[in-house]
């Protein structure tokens, strides 16, 4: 009966896991990637679907990870988070700068934003509508 019982928690335990994993990707859109020009890098823009993230619920994000890395793109580093009015823009413009363009109705609608991420300088350019 015990040896029952252990099996029985470890499986729901296991089972609680696997669905944790799984709807943690459920809420993210992929929208686009890109690569850096010497492919070491890559920037993939997600919309969020939920109001549970603390950085911008059901808004625009972009993340950057090494291209070699095989996790989803989402569990790279952040480097923007807001509310786009015109949809999010980036580019990269050499292989040690990204620029992001995000037009908004209010300047706090960017949320989260990095300066510079492994050695790669990034420019966030606002425009309030």
């Amino acid at each position: 009966m015990k040896q029952i019982f252990k099996i029985l928690i470890w499986g729901i335990l296991l089972l609680t896991i696997s669905l944790s994993i799984y709807l943690k990707g459920f809420y993210w859109d992929s929208v686009t990637s890109k690569v850096s020009p010497q492919k070491e890098y890559i920037i993939h823009e997600y919309k969020y679907g939920s109001d549970t993230d603390l950085h911008a619920p059901y808004g625009s994000y972009l993340y950057i990870q090494p291209s070699s890395d095989i996790k989803p793109g989402y569990e790279g580093h952040l480097i923007f988070a807001g509310y786009c009015n015109k949809g999010l823009k980036y580019y990269w413009l050499t292989n040690s700068t990204i620029n992001i363009i995000c037009s908004t109705n209010q300047p706090n609608n960017i949320r989260t934003e990095s300066n510079k991420v492994y050695g790669i300088k990034i420019s966030v350019n606002s425009k309030t509508l």
